[in-house]
Protein backbone atom coordinates (compact mmCIF):
# COMPACT_ATOMS: atom_id res chain seq x y z
CA UNK A 1 0.00 0.00 0.00
CA UNK A 2 1.46 3.45 -1.16
CA UNK A 3 1.85 6.09 2.18
CA UNK A 4 -0.87 8.41 0.45
CA UNK A 5 -3.52 5.67 0.39
CA UNK A 6 -2.58 4.52 3.73
CA UNK A 7 -2.48 8.69 4.87
CA UNK A 8 -6.17 8.93 3.39
CA UNK A 9 -7.30 5.63 5.12
CA UNK A 10 -6.48 6.60 8.28
CA UNK A 11 -7.90 9.86 7.51
CA UNK A 12 -11.61 7.87 6.39
CA UNK A 13 -11.28 6.70 10.20
CA UNK A 14 -10.95 9.64 12.11
CA UNK A 15 -13.68 11.81 9.98
CA UNK A 16 -15.96 8.58 10.57
CA UNK A 17 -14.70 8.71 14.17
CA UNK A 18 -15.87 12.46 14.72
CA UNK A 19 -19.63 12.04 12.72
CA UNK A 20 -20.30 9.30 15.32
CA UNK A 21 -19.73 11.02 18.38
CA UNK A 22 -21.87 14.07 17.37
CA UNK A 23 -24.24 11.40 16.89
CA UNK A 24 -24.30 10.42 19.58
CA UNK A 25 -25.57 13.51 21.33
CA UNK A 26 -26.99 15.34 18.22
CA UNK A 27 -29.49 17.57 19.92
CA UNK A 28 -26.64 19.18 22.11
CA UNK A 29 -23.21 18.88 19.93
CA UNK A 30 -22.72 20.06 16.46
CA UNK A 31 -20.09 19.09 13.90
CA UNK A 32 -17.39 21.53 14.86
CA UNK A 33 -17.13 20.00 18.38
CA UNK A 34 -15.83 17.10 17.01
CA UNK A 35 -13.33 17.52 14.41
CA UNK A 36 -10.84 15.55 12.60
CA UNK A 37 -6.65 16.56 13.40
CA UNK A 38 -4.24 16.89 10.44
CA UNK A 39 -2.15 14.03 9.32
CA UNK A 40 1.15 13.79 11.34
CA UNK A 41 -0.34 16.38 14.09
CA UNK A 42 1.23 15.69 17.06
CA UNK A 43 -1.73 14.58 19.82
CA UNK A 44 -5.52 13.31 19.83
CA UNK A 45 -6.71 12.54 16.31
CA UNK A 46 -10.25 13.65 17.10
CA UNK A 47 -10.63 17.10 18.36
CA UNK A 48 -12.95 17.53 21.00
CA UNK A 49 -14.63 21.06 21.70
CA UNK A 50 -15.29 22.10 25.60
CA UNK A 51 -18.34 21.12 25.62
CA UNK A 52 -17.79 17.77 23.70
CA UNK A 53 -15.10 17.07 26.25
CA UNK A 54 -17.19 17.41 29.13
CA UNK A 55 -19.90 14.88 27.51
CA UNK A 56 -17.21 12.38 26.16
CA UNK A 57 -14.31 12.70 28.65
CA UNK A 58 -11.66 10.40 26.56
CA UNK A 59 -8.95 11.22 24.10
CA UNK A 60 -9.30 9.49 20.76
CA UNK A 61 -6.52 7.77 19.00
CA UNK A 62 -7.53 6.26 15.19
CA UNK A 63 -5.56 3.30 13.87
CA UNK A 64 -6.28 1.70 10.82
Amino acid sequence: MRPQSAKAKGRRLQQFAARELVQLFPEVLDIDDCRSTSMGASGDDVLLSPLAQRLIPCDFECKN
